[in-house]
């Protein structure tokens, strides 16, 4: 299975998950569907990283994304002034780049608390999925060769970030069994035979806000 595959599938439940939460709000199967897409994105970040030719230049580019999505962002879902995802895979590129850049130097302290400051900024600024975010794009890039530890790490990063929402709301929230769901996008993940596919870059980034602006214009037709 490609990156491109991938991304495919990332798009297809983004935006299944996504017309559940903007317009067919009381259709709850949508938004379980919708689980397995962001996991699926950190999965692409990560391996981005290590695969991009310039680092700072992938890095520039998913700013500017977030940048240009914010707007269709608030308006879809009425958020105010939380940050869209690009802003959460922005800092999550960050933090691969900051533990890796502390490790060559052999501080590997400061490599663990570079992430960790990260992933507290991206809960402050209110950036989607938070501290989740960053977490889980990081265990992509530093278990990539262990699936294994990596599949158990990403069970009990989403157990922790499960019983957050359950405190957050009540322990009977459907939310907090939801987000459980996106565990099963590390089946399509394993399948990943390290091939890039098709290239349709640009498309991928701009789907983001188009989607949402497409979203919202149909959210407001029905009244």
């Amino acid at each position: 299975m490609s990156a491109f595959i991938l991304k495919m599938i990332a798009i297809v439940t983004m935006t299944i998950d996504h017309a559940g939460a903007v317009v067919f709000k009381d259709m709850f199967f949508l938004r379980m569907i919708g689980r397995l897409a962001f996991p699926i994105f950190a999965f692409l970040i990560a391996n981005g990283y290590i695969y991009t030719r310039d680092r700072k230049k992938y890095a520039i580019r998913l700013f500017v994304f977030a940048l240009v999505s914010q707007y269709p962002f608030m308006l879809a879902f009425k958020v105010g002034w939380d940050l869209n995802i690009f802003f959460t895979l922005f800092l999550g590129l960050i933090a691969i780049g900051a533990h890796e850049y502390f490790m060559e130097k052999n501080k590997s302290l400061q490599a663990s608390l570079s992430v960790l400051v990260l992933a507290v900024l991206a809960t402050a600024l209110h950036t989607d999925y938070g501290y989740y975010g960053v977490f889980l794009i990081f265990l992509f890039y530093y278990y990539r060769e262990k699936f294994s530890v990596l599949s158990i790490s990403v069970v009990i990063l989403n157990l922790v970030f499960c019983t957050q929402i359950a405190m957050s709301y009540n322990y009977y929230s459907p939310r907090m069994y939801v987000q459980c769901i996106s565990c099963f996008s590390l089946i399509f993940i394993y399948f990943y035979n390290n091939e890039r596919g098709p290239r349709l870059k640009y498309f991928f980034y701009a789907y983001y806000p188009l989607h949402l602006l497409i979203l919202a214009y149909i959210e407001k037709l029905k009244y």
